[in-house]
């Protein structure tokens, strides 16, 4: 019965578009399993960075509008009011500025969350491959641990250390805004 039915079908014109999309979906697998997220660090590291960023940013900025208002910083006179706490700041930013004041200086850290979650995902790949053909199993944990260790370093120093003087500029633009 199926031998009669693909039988028809090959004869059929209405066949090739069915045959068409099996034959693209069955390259888009392939191409999909060449491309996974995890044989990618940098791909996966950037969007990861960017989506990180996105999600926890209102609590950096009210961090920093707190940090910024400290009696050490020239900042502090120059502010039109000083916020009690977290929530204080938070409340006067979204009746002042709505929810989109809690973004002020995103551009900063957009810019710089997928190159810098990069850095620490591809140096970290590379150096635990580099270290997996060099170090015994047993001692994958430690080499795992170092790998890490000095990714994290990389990242401050080419991504955390650009990004942090650029995102405090444009917070103290928008605190001299208040």
């Amino acid at each position: 019965m199926a031998a009669l039915l693909a039988a028809r079908l090959r004869g059929s014109a209405n066949f090739a578009a069915p045959l068409a999309a099996f034959r693209a979906a069955a390259a888009f697998r392939a191409t999909a399993a060449r491309l996974e997220m995890g044989n990618h660090p940098i791909l996966s590291g950037s969007i990861v960075g960017i989506v990180e960023i996105s999600a926890t940013f209102p609590f950096e900025f009210v961090k920093r509008q707190l940090q910024l208002q400290q009696h050490s910083s020239p900042l502090s006179r120059a502010a039109p009011i000083h916020f009690t706490g977290p929530l204080h700041c938070a409340s006067y930013t979204v009746q002042t500025h709505g929810l989109r004041g809690f973004y002020a200086g995103f551009s900063a850290f957009f810019v710089f969350s997928g190159p810098k979650s990069a850095i620490r995902w591809g140096s970290f790949e590379a150096l635990s491959s580099i270290a997996a053909r060099h170090i015994h199993p047993r001692d994958r944990l430690a080499s795992d641990t170092a790998c890490g260790f000095i990714a994290g370093l990389m990242e401050a120093a080419l991504g955390q250390t650009p990004n942090q003087a650029s995102a405090i500029s444009l917070t103290q633009a928008h605190v001299c805004r208040l």
